[in-house]
C-alpha cells in the first residue's frame, strides 16, 4: 500500500488540526518552506542517537540561519519530505522503527552495495529505487 500524505504529515509532526491531508497540501507547504522544527523533530525520530543527522538535510551553519527565519528552503523541504516518505514506507514494511532504521542504514545488494539512506538523500530516483525494494519486501518478492 502506498504511503499517504496524512501518514507523512503525521511523521513530520504537523499538529493534527493543521495537518496537510493531500500531497498537494504538502507540496504547497514545501513551496512555502517547511518550519525548521520539522527537520529537527524528524531527525531525532529517524536517528535518535545521531546528533548530526539533521545536518544531512541542511548544513549546520545554514540550519542556524534557518532557525532564525523559521523556514527551510523549498529544496530542503523537498529532501525532508522525500526521506519522510521512504521512512514511512520502511516502518510499514518492517513493522517497527528499529527494524526500518537497521534496513535503511546497512548496505543493500540491490543498490550495488550502497546504503539505502544515502541513496534516498542523494536523489529522488534513488529514493524511488529504495521504495521499490521496500515494496517488494511488503509483498513478498525478492528484495
Amino acid at each position: 500500500m502506498p504511503v499517504t500524505a496524512k501518514t507523512v504529515a503525521a511523521i513530520l509532526g504537523f499538529p493534527e488540526n493543521a495537518r496537510p491531508k493531500t500531497w498537494m497540501d504538502i507540496s504547497k507547504k514545501m513551496e512555502a518552506g517547511l518550519p525548521t522544527q520539522v527537520v529537527i523533530r524528524f531527525s531525532h525520530r529517524v536517528a535518535p542517537d545521531d546528533r548530526i543527522f539533521q545536518y544531512r538535510f541542511v548544513p549546520k551553519p545554514t540550519l542556524a540561519r534557518r532557525v532564525k527565519s523559521k523556514r527551510l528552503s523549498r529544496e530542503e523541504s523537498d529532501k525532508v519530505v522525500r526521506v519522510a516518505r521512504v521512512w514511512a514506507l520502511a516502518v510499514e514494511a518492517w513493522g517497527s522503527e528499529e527494524k526500518a532504521r537497521e534496513f535503511l542504514n546497512r548496505p543493500h545488494p540491490m543498490l550495488d552495495g550502497a546504503v539505502p539512506m544515502d541513496t534516498v538523500f542523494a536523489t529522488e530516483v534513488g529514493a524511488r529505487e529504495v521504495e521499490d525494494i521496500l515494496g517488494r519486501l511488503q509483498y513478498g518478492t525478492a528484495a
